[in-house]
């Protein structure tokens, strides 16, 4: 794994901004990824899945986290925390102030995906229905033929702007059904 602008520091993963990903070694398919992540003022950061590439996003698929409050006038629901970036917006804002810990949970099983923050079901998609192409044409992938699709790749997390701080991170296999 290379650690891009993460530094490990009192036990925790931690990022002033920088822009770049941390990148896992491993590519992962169905899966179950757990993290606890709190942001500074300001913050913006996520979690990419399914990445093809080890350098730079690709895939497009985040679990955005996001100071809201500090961009609630310039950001849409598609673009605020436990959103699926750009696409889908959370069905309710679940998470915590800025500086407080929240818990993400993110479950992948073949073509369908669910998006938790703070023990709510925020966000759930299957990239194989007829909504999800009609979803990716209306939105800003259009034409992105690559977003949505992967059903293996790495894991980034992304330190965009301001303080993001990462610790538990775990992941398990899920059993495709």
């Amino acid at each position: 794994s290379t650690l891009g602008p993460f530094k490990v520091q009192d036990g925790l993963l931690v990022a002033n901004g920088g822009g770049a990903n941390a990148i896992s070694k491993d590519e992962f398919d169905n899966f179950e990824l757990e993290a606890d992540w709190k942001i500074g003022p300001a913050g913006n950061g996520g979690i990419y899945y399914r990445e093809a590439a080890t350098d730079k996003v690709a895939a497009g698929n985040e679990y955005q986290m996001l100071d809201d409050a500090a961009y609630s006038e310039k950001q849409p629901p598609i673009m605020q925390t436990g959103s699926i970036y750009g696409l889908i917006a959370p069905t309710s804002n679940a998470s915590k102030p800025i500086g407080e810990w929240n818990k993400t949970r993110i479950v992948c099983n073949g073509t369908s995906v669910e998006h938790w923050l703070n023990d709510q079901e925020v966000v759930s998609y299957d990239t194989a229905s007829e909504s999800w192409k009609n979803l990716l044409n209306i939105s800003g992938f259009a034409g992105k033929t690559s977003v949505g699709i992967r059903l293996k790749g790495h894991i980034l997390l992304q330190g965009h702007t301001g303080e993001m701080a990462f610790r538990n991170i775990r992941i398990r296999p899920v059993t495709s059904e």
